[in-house]
């Protein structure tokens, strides 16, 4: 093989590895934004999360006053409603 043609062939390697380089920057640029994205979206959910349990307790606290067939009903409304949080939390999770 030539001195030209080896100069040939490094300068194409050198070319792919370039282009590589700047795939996986750009890729990295993305994915970057996708995790900010990501833990915005997962902050705001906490947040959602806290004051959920807030209005839980609040609600745990007035139940005590109430007959004992309303307690039942709001109970199981309650737990349907955290079951339905720990789900949307889990699935943010996941992704």
């Amino acid at each position: 093989m030539s001195h030209d043609e080896q100069i040939k062939n490094i300068r194409q390697k050198l070319h792919s590895l370039v282009k590589k380089y700047q795939a996986i920057q750009q890729e990295n640029v993305s994915l970057k934004s996708e995790n900010e994205l990501l833990a915005n979206k997962l902050e705001a959910q906490n947040m959602a999360n806290d004051q959920l349990i807030h209005k839980n307790t609040v609600a745990n606290i007035q139940l005590s006053a109430l007959d004992p067939e309303e307690k039942n009903a709001i109970k199981k409304k309650i737990d349907f409603y955290l079951k339905e949080i720990d789900k949307c939390i889990a699935s943010i999770n996941v992704k």
